[in-house]
């Protein structure tokens, strides 16, 4: 009998409260789960069908990319492989004084070489002898379904303020300044800058002293500080010129921070930070007067060479199973170890690492959020001087030797690499959209990463796509868009928009006579820059024009919408 009396109540028990109980065990349980789920890929992000599509179309490809940490050269087809003997035989020695130390990348006890950034170098400065007088447009059938990306990004941005969780066919990332600014706590954000600069994340604060104007803080008994701000770009349009005219202002500290490439190349943040240190006390005896900044040509184009430190999944584990690759005595079954179709080759290994980090870490994150996680609520000052992209891509051609050694130092040779990148980024963004193509490039399939140099230069010149991300991971106050043109032709109307950007005084007329004194500093004729002409011809110039015009409509559109610059980009 009392068994009986225990045992009613139960059976008496409600449908419902058992019911409830049972949902809320699942609940816990998937909670408890879901970070395994992503882990062993038994989820994926939403996409459409037909990234579905285009990923499974695209899976069997295998790339080897090459600038900075990419170890192999882009002929591996030919068995011309990048080596550090090829390194130091090659390009390099034809460049010119003064440029900084090759970046290498390790790979096991030895240091790789990396062409482009050796070439490269710091180079930013002015045209040469030619220096002047005074959207990611998708089209139908091209790409994604453009419907449902742009809904897909418009909520993910206004919900967390970063780019999204996606397949490497298409990269899902906050379109309109009008429609995805950041908002609220960037914790996911700051999430993504601890898995990717994790010293970094370490040292910096949230939040920063108010007694500079400077982003600084203190640790144990020293001052440490960020730039203040930031000339982002571009190479080939006057960034030395316009910085060395900007630090004659007094209010303003150098030092060698003034090209760091901490962001858009693999600099360690200690020496970063060590380079930043030796210019704090000189701002600490004016700290709410004094600033530094920096002045790295190529940050703002953070095209996939430039975004390195982006892909560790990648770079990390190409540079080890290319290494591990060279232990084959068969060429032919080398070349299948590196660029191979099955899933145990180097590319199909490197990709899929790249998109796993980028699932632990909540989705893709851009450089210019990367930056936005490193200062907070702080925000920096940028300032881009922007030239004719057509002018700034046979400035290009002169000025790297690898160009005319490969293609001849005549405009014959210019026309061939122009047509011939050209023609490759169309065929990419007939299959991707235009911005997955220039983001991702050489990485996307083994016939864009055969392209000499995969067409980066003719992509840095497509402003609008890099620009977009920029304004719209930090205030649009805090940008001054310089047209290169009329920079060369009359400084000082730019300068005087660069100091109000900066909230420092007007110099006195005897500062401004110093400081806009001369023309722009042209860079020096190179032997290998002879019989290259520097004008170029009226077909090929419009040919050029064509291709960039809808990439300047863009940036023009974009650039008087937000009243960052009103007057237009006429090029």
């Amino acid at each position: 009998m009392d068994a009986e009396r225990v045992w009613k109540p139960k059976i008496l028990t409600p449908i419902f409260v058992r019911v409830l109980f049972a949902a809320f065990c699942i609940f816990v349980i998937g909670a408890l789960l879901q970070p395994l789920f992503w882990k062993y890929d038994i989820l994926t992000a939403p996409v459409t069908a037909q990234d579905h599509a285009q990923e499974n179309a695209h899976d069997t490809s295998e790339s080897v990319p090459v600038d900075e940490a990419h170890i192999t050269n882009a002929h591996v087809g030919t068995d011309q492989m990048w080596t550090p003997e090829a390194a130091a035989e090659g390009m390099h020695e034809d460049l010119p004084e003064g440029d900084v130390p090759l970046t290498s990348v390790e790979v096991g006890t030895a240091q790789l070489l990396t062409p482009e950034a050796a070439a490269e170098g710091t180079r930013e400065d002015l045209p040469e002898n030619n220096v002047p007088l005074p959207s990611d447009d998708q089209s139908e059938g091209k790409g994604t379904d453009s419907s449902t990306i742009e809904e897909f990004h418009t909520t993910q941005a206004e919900g967390m303020g970063l780019v999204t969780q996606t397949t490497r066919t298409e990269s899902l990332v906050p379109r309109l300044p009008s429609q995805a600014r950041i908002r609220g706590p960037d914790k996911m954000l700051r999430t993504q800058f601890e898995a990717i600069l994790p010293e970094a994340a370490r040292d910096i604060p949230e939040e920063f002293t108010s007694e500079f104007k400077n982003p600084c803080w203190k640790a144990d008994t020293r001052t440490h500080c960020l730039p203040y701000f930031f000339i982002l770009g571009v190479f080939q349009c006057g960034v030395k010129d316009l910085y060395s005219r900007i630090a004659q202002h007094p209010a303003v500290v150098t030092g060698n921070t003034i090209t760091s490439n901490f962001f858009f190349e693999k600099r360690p943040w200690k020496e970063f930070l060590a380079s930043m240190d030796r210019v704090t006390p000189h701002i600490a005896e004016a700290p709410q007067e004094r600033i530094a900044g920096d002045a790295s040509a190529g940050t703002l184009t953070f095209t996939w060479t430039h975004a390195e430190r982006l892909h560790e999944g990648f770079t990390g584990t190409m540079a080890a199973c290319w290494q591990a690759c060279q232990k084959e005595t068969d060429l032919v079954l080398r070349k299948k170890c590196v660029r191979g179709d099955d899933p145990d080759s180097c590319y199909s290994k490197s990709r899929k690492n790249d998109e796993d980090n980028d699932r632990e870490m909540g989705g893709t994150i851009t450089l210019p959020y990367l930056v936005r996680a490193m200062y907070g609520e702080h925000t920096a000052r940028f300032i881009a001087i922007l030239r004719n992209p057509v002018d700034r891509l046979l400035s290009c051609y002169r000025f790297y030797p690898h160009y005319a050694k490969h293609y001849g130092a005549s405009m014959e040779g210019f026309a061939s690499w122009a047509r011939e990148a050209i023609a490759a980024f169309q065929k990419c963004s007939s299959k991707y959209s235009e911005r997955t193509c220039a983001l991702y490039f050489e990485s996307l399939e083994i016939e864009y990463e055969d392209v000499f140099y995969h067409a980066d230069q003719l992509i840095k010149g497509m402003y609008s796509i890099f620009m977009e991300d920029w304004i719209t991971a930090f205030p649009l106050q805090n940008f001054a868009v310089i047209r290169a043109e009329d920079y060369y032709e009359r400084p000082r109307p730019a300068l005087q928009r660069v100091f109000k950007l900066l909230n420092v005084s007007q110099p006195s007329e005897d500062e401004w006579n110093a400081m806009t004194e001369g023309p722009p500093t042209p860079k020096k004729e190179q032997d290998w820059m002879r019989g290259i002409p520097t004008d170029i011809p009226l077909d090929l110039r419009r040919e050029l024009e064509n291709f960039y015009a809808p990439f300047n409509t863009k940036l023009r559109d974009m650039l008087k919408e937000t009243s960052i610059y009103t007057n237009g980009m006429d090029w």
